[in-house]
Formats: C-alpha cells, sequence, structure tokens
C-alpha cells in the first residue's frame, strides 16, 4: 500500500493528466448528443460552448500534464546521474518526488492561475450564448469561450517551453563538463608522459575511489587514475555507471 501510494505521488501529473483526458472524452460524447437531440441553434451554440469548450480545455491540461510528467521523468534521471557521479546512493526513479533542482514548484502554480483565468473566459462565454436566445449573441459567447480556449492553450505551450528550457540548462550544467573527449594519464606523470594503453583486459582506478572505469570514460579527464589488469581489480569496487565499464 505504501508503495502504491508512493508511486501515485511521484506519478500524480500522469495519473491526473489522464483522468482529465478521460473526463474530457466523455464529455465530448455527451455534448455531442446534446447538440443533436437539440432543435434550436442557440440551444447548440450554448451547448458546444459549454461542454465542448470545456471538453477541450480538460483535454488540453490533461495532455499539458502528462508532458510535464516526461519532463518530471528528465529530472528524475538528472537526479541519479548526479548521485552516480558523486558516489551516492542511486534514487527510485520509480517512486522518486519532484527533485530539488525541479522549478516547476514556481512554474505550474503560475500556469495554474492562468488556467483558472482561462476557464473563467470561457465560461463567461457560455453565460452570454446561454441567456440569449439571438444566434448573434450566442455565437459573440461562443467567439469569447473560443478565446478562453487559445489562451488556455498558449499557457500550456508556455510552461512547457519553460520547463524544457530549464532542463537544458541543468543538463549543461551537470554534464556539460563531462562530454569532452578525454586521454587517461597516468598518476604522477608530467604533461609530456604519453597516454597509458587501454584494452578490454585493462580497468582504470582512482585514488580513494569506489568505481572502476574503461578506457574512454569522461570521468577519467577529472582526476589522476591508472591501469591495472581486470584480474587484480581490488575487491569492492564498483563498475562505473557513467562508461558502463564490467
Amino acid at each position: 500500500m505504501r508503495d502504491a501510494l508512493s508511486w501515485l505521488r511521484a506519478q500524480w501529473d500522469r495519473v491526473t493528466g489522464t483522468a482529465l483526458i478521460a473526463v474530457g472524452a466523455v464529455v465530448l460524447v455527451v455534448t455531442f448528443q446534446s447538440v443533436a437531440n437539440s432543435r434550436f441553434v442557440a440551444d447548440q451554440i450554448a451547448t458546444i460552448t459549454s461542454g465542448g469548450l470545456g471538453a477541450l480545455f480538460l483535454v488540453a491540461v490533461g495532455m499539458m500534464l502528462r508532458l510535464e510528467g516526461d519532463l518530471h521523468d528528465e529530472w528524475r534521471k538528472l537526479d541519479r546521474i548526479e548521485a552516480a557521479l558523486r558516489d551516492e546512493a542511486l534514487l527510485d526513479i520509480e517512486t522518486l518526488d519532484a527533485p530539488a533542482h525541479d522549478d516547476r514548484g514556481r512554474a505550474l502554480p503560475a500556469a495554474t492561475v492562468h488556467l483558472m483565468a482561462s476557464l473563467a473566459i470561457i465560461a463567461a462565454g457560455y453565460q452570454k450564448a446561454a441567456n440569449s436566445a439571438d444566434v448573434d449573441r450566442a455565437v459573440t459567447g461562443l467567439a469569447v469561450g473560443v478565446a478562453g480556449l487559445g489562451l488556455a492553450a498558449l499557457v500550456g505551450a508556455a510552461t512547457l517551453l519553460v520547463g524544457r528550457g530549464r532542463l537544458a540548462g541543468r543538463k549543461q550544467c551537470l554534464l556539460g563538463g563531462w562530454l569532452r573527449p578525454a586521454e587517461p594519464v597516468a598518476v604522477g606523470v608530467g604533461a609530456a608522459a604519453a597516454p597509458l594503453p587501454t584494452a578490454a583486459t585493462v580497468a582504470w582506478v582512482g585514488a580513494e575511489m569506489t568505481r572502476f572505469h574503461r578506457g574512454g570514460c569522461p570521468t577519467l579527464a577529472h582526476g589522476s587514475f591508472r591501469s591495472i589488469p581486470r584480474a587484480e581489480l581490488p575487491v569492492g569496487l564498483r563498475p562505473c555507471q557513467i562508461c558502463g565499464a564490467r
């Protein structure tokens, strides 16, 4: 039970988004049936303004939350990479809550305010269309509702773009210095020394390090390492998860 609650807490955006999309689909079907059974154009427009635009609003918000869930996964993967680089215990990616680096704590509340404003505009359009038997007035209300739905779409797109930008910035900050190609250098050897040879039977280890690496690992550019036969690896050393040493 605790694992299920942890999973729901970590995946709340996907769960909520899926539920909103499902509800929106049901409301669209009900709206279609209601419009088909109505004989008055003004009533049909009012129904479309409330049920149709409301359903599309729910679907749009649900899709935004599901895409936010994908960004959330990227943040958690970066946290696991950072933990591996620091030789810390790896975090459970399936149940991990939003990491401290994730800026969604500021982005989502702001997006929520704007989404509520767009929902209020849709509601105002419905009120204008529903309280009049005049077709022109009902069409005006529908146009107001469409404007609210467009605002919701813009808010969702802007939220996702900002989130992707912040995620890209953290990727560059965390991995930028580790992605440069490096040549391993022997311990205590001057700049004129040639790089040590690498082979399938050779591993690279550093002083006071708890992991071993294979040749070409980006980690070798950030410390002093020496090569030893894999058969002579000290007991307790674990393989590097960046270069995939085995």
